[in-house]
């Protein structure tokens, strides 16, 4: 009997991931996040691009992203949308006590967390250092915390293979949820 076939997800891909894929290169952060994208096509996974999110994989995707981008593009699994989701979140994060640089290097990625609350509620990024931020204000900030954030970098998210599975929602992977070390600057 066949295994049956994964539910595509719409997942939002942070442009260092894009930027690090590579097929030529063995370094670990190559392998890793260019297992991830080939486990999104293969899965025929959806990715979402947003305005904000076309322009960074414009000016950081790798030469193997590009191709990536193209096959994804021509297979009509690409979801564009035509202005960014606002939800809000920018604002509550201003209301946080973090310092001016927590606070810009939530507000950067901001755009991240309120795609995929507009889509299926996943996140695929290396940045560990955001991360830890959105951890931390999860506390606070309810509306993030349905949000599922996977490292491909990060060996116990085990990002390739839940990509294989279907990203299917598990409460581990949720922002808040998802141990991380009290950051010093938070």
């Amino acid at each position: 009997m066949r295994a049956a076939t994964p539910r595509p997800r719409q997942l939002v891909i942070d442009a260092d991931v894009l930027q690090s894929a590579s097929a030529r290169s063995g370094d670990a952060k190559a392998v890793a996040c260019r297992e991830a994208l080939e486990a999104i096509r293969q899965v025929r996974h959806f990715v979402v691009q947003t305005p904000l999110l076309e322009e960074e994989w414009d000016n950081h995707a790798s030469e193997y992203s590009l191709d990536w981008l193209v096959q994804m593009e021509s297979r009509r699994r690409v979801v564009h949308t035509v202005e960014e989701p606002r939800t809000g979140l920018d604002g509550a994060l201003r209301k946080l006590p973090v310092t001016p640089e927590v606070l810009a290097i939530m507000l950067k990625d901001c755009h991240l967390l309120e795609a995929a609350l507009a889509a299926d509620h996943v996140v695929i990024s290396k940045d560990e250092k955001a991360y830890a931020h959105f951890y931390h204000a999860s506390a606070s900030i309810s509306q993030i915390r349905p949000v599922m954030w996977a490292s491909p970098m990060r060996v116990a998210d085990e990002c390739t293979g839940w990509l294989l599975a279907g990203a299917k929602p598990e409460t581990k992977r949720r922002v808040g949820k998802r141990p991380h070390r009290k950051h010093p600057d938070f």
